[in-house]
């Protein structure tokens, strides 16, 4: 079984957050990526693992980096943007590892969305990425991870 720590990490919490709650922290469990680049040099950065999010999301300053296969045009739209235009993106193909302390330990090439712009985090959603694992998080001590199962254990 493969596994990979996560970080839970506490960011402030939103202005208006803050007014009603005034020691609000926003809570947010944190996974490590690797992306190959097209120059040849990889790079890493950090993606907010959301079991909310239907499909991962690929901010545009990450994948125009990146070797992608475009499948087709959409739009991101989410909780903060229900009746609202999305955010225009691609679907699409992208290659990431998981870190596990630095170390990449799994592998993906998952469909997600690409967005056209910078205004979204990256974000570890359900579709090929955490559909793949059992998701562990304890929030009073702070620790998450990801087991990924041997396929003979399914």
């Amino acid at each position: 079984m493969k596994r990979v720590e996560l970080a839970v990490v506490a960011l402030p919490a939103s202005p208006s957050l803050k007014d009603v709650l005034p020691d609000a922290k926003a809570t947010r469990v944190v996974a490590g990526v690797l992306f190959p680049a097209t120059n040849g040099e990889p790079f890493s950065d950090f993606a907010y693992v959301d079991t909310g999010a239907p499909m991962s999301v690929v901010p545009q300053r990450i994948w125009q980096n990146c070797s992608v296969e475009i499948t087709a045009e959409h739009e991101v739209k989410g909780l903060a943007l229900p009746t609202t235009r999305g955010i225009p993106a691609y679907v699409g193909r992208i290659g990431f590892s998981l870190l596990d302390n630095g170390r990449a330990v799994v592998h993906l090439r998952p469909l997600v969305y690409l967005a056209r712009s910078n205004s979204v985090p990256l974000l570890l959603g359900i579709h090929e990425v955490l559909a793949r694992f059992r998701l562990e998080v304890d929030f009073p001590r702070r620790t998450a991870c990801l087991l990924e199962p041997n396929p003979a254990s399914g």
